[in-house]
C-alpha cells in the first residue's frame, strides 16, 4: 500500500488526455505498468499465504517491504517510462 498512491499518480501520467467522442485504447506503457503491478500483487499475496499456511509469521515491517518488492517494479516502469 506504501507506494500505491504514487504509482497510480504516475500511471495516470501515461494516460492520454482525451477530449471527444473518440475511442482511445491504453497505450502498451499504460497496459505494461498495470500488468506489472497486477502480478506483483497476486506474487505477493501468494507469498504471504504460502507463509500464513506454513505457520510462519513475519513481522509487521517485513511484510511491507514485500509490499514494497511487489509494487516497486511498477513504480520503476512507470517513472522510466514518463521521463
Amino acid at each position: 500500500m506504501a507506494l500505491f498512491p504514487d504509482w497510480l499518480i504516475a500511471f495516470l501520467g501515461l494516460l492520454p488526455s482525451s477530449v471527444g467522442p473518440e475511442y482511445n485504447p491504453l497505450p502498451r506503457s499504460a497496459l505494461l505498468s498495470s500488468v506489472v503491478a497486477l502480478l506483483g500483487v497476486v506474487f505477493t499475496d501468494t507469498a504471504v499465504r504460502r507463509l500464513v499456511k506454513s505457520g510462519y509469521f513475519l513481522s509487521p515491517f517485513k511484510y511491507w517491504l514485500l509490499g514494497l518488492a511487489g509494487l516497486l517494479p511498477a513504480w520503476l516502469i512507470t517513472l522510466w517510462i514518463i521521463v
